[in-house]
């Protein structure tokens, strides 16, 4: 449930990143149809593989839409029904992967050693697809 359908931050190539960042402050800084700025209007910047998250204000987040999707497809009690496997690989997973703590199969693509909410890491995308194999 990626919000903002980046590449991976590791496949960017060095040059573009900071080029990235440059471009997501840009966006930031256009204006809605009212005239407001993004920020102004509360939107969030959150730094996530090779982009920029601009996360609205309406309390809502990866966490929050996950159970909002399984609770729609499968009733209240969906943990009780469904085994559920969430994989994250950036900051902005974080959320569902606190949320799902205890009612989800939970991993961070991310070095072993880097603080997540997430049960277990994964070093990699291949290791990923073991896993899923």
């Amino acid at each position: 449930m990626n919000t903002n359908a980046a590449p991976e931050w590791q496949r960017c190539a060095n040059g573009k990143r900071e080029t990235t960042l440059r471009a997501g402050s840009t966006a930031f800084s256009l204006r809605r149809p009212d005239g407001k700025p993004l920020l102004a209007a509360g939107f969030q910047a959150r730094a996530a593989h090779c982009s920029i998250e601009a996360r609205p204000p309406i309390g809502w987040d990866k966490g929050r839409a996950s159970v909002h999707i399984l609770r729609s497809l499968y009733g209240p009690s969906w943990s009780e029904q469904v085994r559920v496997i969430y994989i994250g690989d950036d900051q902005t997973d974080e959320d569902a992967l606190l949320l799902l703590s205890g009612l989800a199969y939970t991993f961070r693509v991310s070095p072993a050693d880097s603080l997540t909410a997430a049960t277990r890491t994964l070093p990699n995308v291949e290791a990923v697809c073991a896993l899923l194999r």
